[in-house]
């Protein structure tokens, strides 16, 4: 029987316009021997002065023209770890070079996987890291009440926020999910910039650099959860902040117990810190709990976001295994081989700008 080769699989591009679009990683902080911000770094902030005060040529008149917002001017950032599996037979991938298989994975699916850590924090939240997010709720203001807008009027919001709440006149970024960008495109409210040859951007009409984010779930911020109760199959959750949800709302509820836990419809908000939801389950007394609740992203229904300058650092992806014999998978009878790459990363953002709008799809108005 004649020799079968294999032809190279497709060239694996991560989308355009994502958080690399508007952040270009900072990969010369590589070693060979050892990248020490891995083991954590303090970001530092230059753009929060405690105030900005004009004085006239005999100081006898002044006004303070800012005032810098309570929020931290440095972050205490812990990277963490990005790790693909390529798990295959021998036989089918004859003349294939594995380890170079696998670390093209692992390039690949960087800029997504940065990006849903970047937007929702699970590991910052699980963890309890200083770690900066989009949808953390310690350094963000919200804007309408957390009353949903038509998408145009959410970034209208946006750019007037970041203009507001950046002592230092920076341009901010605006981040969203690509539906919301599909529709705001369609109004002619975006457009492609080339800032250097071959890297094309996003940008709106006033030049505030948009990211689309693939890896960008577009839910509402993440509230702490304080108290739990479970009446009549009736769930009540109290939050540590303004929860922002209404009756009708997706509420995603992460990591209180089995119980509580789940994708649900919002049944009511007696107050700006509560909300129920339906739940066939043993009554529960009050009692004080943990975890996080935020209003899960819809079909019309997302959550978008707008930060100060970001700063993304990669770390050398590398393969696991040593060798080729450490990647056969033991007890699979079947000539598995098990490659695996791995690479530290981390994204943060400025604070002096950290913005969210609820906003719209399905109006007609948008």
């Amino acid at each position: 029987m004649a020799f079968k080769g294999i032809f190279n699989a497709p060239k694996l591009t991560p989308m355009e316009f994502g958080l690399f679009s508007a952040a270009k990683p900072n990969e010369d902080l590589q070693s060979d021997v050892d990248e020490k911000w891995v083991r954590g770094f303090e970001a530092d902030f230059e753009s929060r002065p405690n105030y900005v005060r004009v004085w006239d040529q005999t100081s006898a008149t002044s006004f303070t023209a800012f005032t810098a917002p309570a929020a931290p001017y440095y972050a205490e950032i812990k990277p963490y770890f990005i790790e693909v599996e390529d798990l295959a037979t021998t036989m089918g991938l004859l003349g294939v070079d594995r380890r170079e298989r696998v670390l093209r994975q692992l390039e690949a699916v960087t800029q997504r996987t940065v990006e849903h850590e970047f937007f929702d924090g699970h590991i910052a939240r699980t963890q309890a890291l200083q770690n900066l997010y989009l949808t953390d709720t310690d350094t963000m203001v919200v804007l309408n009440g957390g009353v949903k807008v038509p998408a145009r009027f959410g970034v209208a919001a946006l750019e007037r926020g970041i203009s507001n709440y950046s002592a230092a006149g920076e341009q901010g970024v605006i981040h969203m999910t690509r539906d919301v960008a599909t529709l705001l495109g369609s109004q002619y409210m975006l457009m492609r910039v080339e800032d250097d040859p071959g890297h094309i951007h996003i940008e709106t009409n006033n030049g505030t650099t948009i990211v689309l984010g693939s890896g960008y779930s577009g839910n509402g911020p993440a509230n702490a959860v304080t108290n739990k109760a479970l009446t009549s199959n009736v769930a009540t959750l109290t939050t540590a902040r303004a929860h922002y949800l209404t009756t009708g709302d997706t509420v995603l509820v992460e990591e209180v117990d089995a119980t509580f836990n789940g994708s649900y419809t919002v049944a009511s908000t007696p107050t700006a810190t509560t909300f129920t939801y339906a739940k066939t389950a043993t009554n529960v007394t009050a009692v004080a709990a943990t975890g996080w609740a935020s209003m899960q992203a819809t079909a019309d229904l997302k959550w978008i976001y707008a930060t100060g300058t970001i700063e993304v650092l990669l770390g050398k992806s590398e393969v696991v295994n040593d060798n080729m014999a450490q990647a056969y998978a033991v007890g699979s009878n079947n000539n598995n081989m098990r490659f695996k790459a791995t690479r530290p990363a981390v994204a943060y953002f400025d604070t002096s700008i950290h913005l969210a709008v609820k906003v719209d799809l399905s109006t007609s108005v948008n």
